[in-house]
């Protein structure tokens, strides 16, 4: 982080926080799979929405200062995010693709 702040450091690993759900999102509601991943995309919600608030709380609890962009944050993001997609590649969102191309 440029300005070497530790409000800025926190803040980026919150908002990375939120990244692997926001595009596992994007990649199910541009599929058309939305209605029936609802379910697992709320879950992904929570799991990553308690992490993010782990590191907004960290500005306020001394405690929690050392949890943003520490080896326990990245495998808690890893723990979510191997078995997300890991869940949706197996899955079949072949069949939410467009099967009929014209050239």
């Amino acid at each position: 982080h440029i300005t070497g702040r530790d409000e800025f450091f926190i803040l980026e690993c919150a908002a990375a926080a939120l990244v692997p759900q926001t595009t596992a999102a994007l990649v199910i509601q541009f599929l058309g799979a939305w209605r029936s991943l609802r379910t697992f995309v709320a879950i992904g919600v929570a799991y990553y929405g308690l992490i993010f608030l782990a590191c907004i709380a960290a500005l306020f609890v001394d405690a929690l200062r050392e949890f943003p962009g520490s080896s326990t944050w990245a495998q808690l993001l890893l723990a979510g995010l191997v078995p997300q997609f890991a869940y949706l590649l197996p899955a079949d969102l072949t069949s939410y693709a467009p099967t009929n191309f014209s050239s």
